[in-house]
Parts: structure tokens; C-alpha cells; sequence
């Protein structure tokens, strides 16, 4: 069996052979002119595909370059935007600050005139005294005795002092 087909594929690889052989032969110069014809038109197909890209590859390029340019000019414009807007925000809360600064500088002179209604300190102090003594003599009868403590305190300790150096 396997003879028969090893000689079958033989015989059939010798026919194509021998066929090939003689279509070339046969027809060398109509050949040669197709294969050129191919190449050419290969040739042709492929310069035109390379400008073709290379069209493109140009006009991609601008529409990036414009595109760019574009964002760019967009980045500037908002930027500017958010600048002024800044700005302005500022310049109104400078303005509100100063507004707010010179009503209270404007009420404090109305409050310290001594036109009669305005404000003073004895308005606003109490008169209650403590065993008829005002808040000033009270103040005074501290200040004493924590000076009399603090002078208690002095002679206690070098008395000590004294003491434990005996």
C-alpha cells in the first residue's frame, strides 16, 4: 500500500515539474512583462500609500498644532478668569473690611464725645459697695494684705533658716 502511493505522489510531483518547466519556457516574455507590470503597480500603490500617510501624518500634525494651540488659549483664558475673580474677591472683602472698620471707628468717637449722651465708664460700673467700702478700697485692702503675707512668709523662712543653722 504504501508502495503505490509513494509512487503515485512521485509521478504526480514529475507531471508539475515538467509542466512547470514548459509554462515557463513557453511563456518567458509575457511573464516577465506581468511580473513588471506587478511591480510597478506595487511600486506605484506603495509611493502612493507613503504620501498618502504622509498627508495625513501632515494634517494630524496641524490638527494637533491647532488643538494645542487651542487648549492652550482656553488654560490662559480661564486662568486669566479665576485671576480677576480672585482679585475682585479680594479687592471686595478689603472694601467690606474697611467699611466694617471705620463704622466701629465711627461709633467709638460718637460713644467718646462727653456730649452728654454718649457712653462713659460711670454708666456702665456698678455703685454697690461691700460694708461701704467701692471696689477701689477693696482692691487696696488686698493688695495690703497679700503684702503682709508675702512679708510673713519672708521672715518665717529665714527665721527657719536661722534656726536650723544653730
Amino acid at each position: 500500500m504504501y508502495k503505490k502511493i509513494f509512487v503515485g505522489l512521485l509521478l504526480a510531483f514529475s507531471i508539475i515539474l515538467s509542466f512547470s518547466y514548459c509554462f515557463a519556457e513557453n511563456e518567458n516574455h509575457s511573464m516577465t512583462n506581468s511580473i513588471r507590470n506587478a511591480v510597478g503597480g506595487a511600486e506605484n500603490a506603495m509611493n502612493d500609500a507613503a504620501k498618502g500617510i504622509g498627508n495625513t501624518a501632515q494634517n494630524a500634525g496641524n490638527a494637533i498644532k491647532n488643538g494645542a494651540g487651542a487648549i492652550g488659549n482656553t488654560i490662559q483664558g480661564a486662568t486669566n478668569n479665576a485671576g480677576n475673580t480672585v482679585k475682585d474677591s479680594m479687592n471686595k472683602t478689603g472694601n467690606s473690611i474697611e467699611n466694617g472698620m471705620n463704622n466701629i471707628e465711627n461709633k467709638n468717637n460718637a460713644n467718646s464725645d462727653n456730649n452728654g449722651d454718649n457712653y462713659t465708664a460711670t454708666r456702665t460700673s456698678a455703685d454697690n459697695t461691700v460694708m461701704g467700702m467701692n471696689s477701689t478700697v477693696w482692691t487696696w485692702v488686698i493688695i495690703g494684705v497679700a503684702a503682709i503675707g508675702i512679708i510673713a512668709l519672708i521672715w518665717y523662712y529665714t527665721s527657719q533658716v536661722n534656726n536650723n543653722n544653730r
